[in-house]
């Protein structure tokens, strides 16, 4: 995953500091959105992901809890 946030960032933000350094604020500012554009995708993909990640738990423990084996809960934030 952090190659994937390396890729969609680095290269965004090393082109604002260049645009701004030569002033050109119109290749700055496009920059600017991309890169806004990118957290913004990388934020809503790892929520989906965790997202997906805790119903496969409740899936695996309420299977678990058929089975006779117990129930036990995925881990929750007090």
């Amino acid at each position: 995953m952090g190659v994937f946030i390396s890729v969609t960032t680095i290269p965004a933000a090393s082109d604002i500091a260049v645009s701004l350094a030569f002033a050109d604020w119109h290749h700055a500012r496009g920059s600017l959105v991309q890169l806004l554009l990118n957290v913004a995708v990388l934020v809503i993909v790892a929520v989906l992901t965790l997202r997906v990640q805790r119903r496969l738990w409740h899936r695996a423990a309420h299977r678990a809890a058929a089975r006779g084996q117990g129930r036990r809960e995925p881990f929750r934030r007090a």
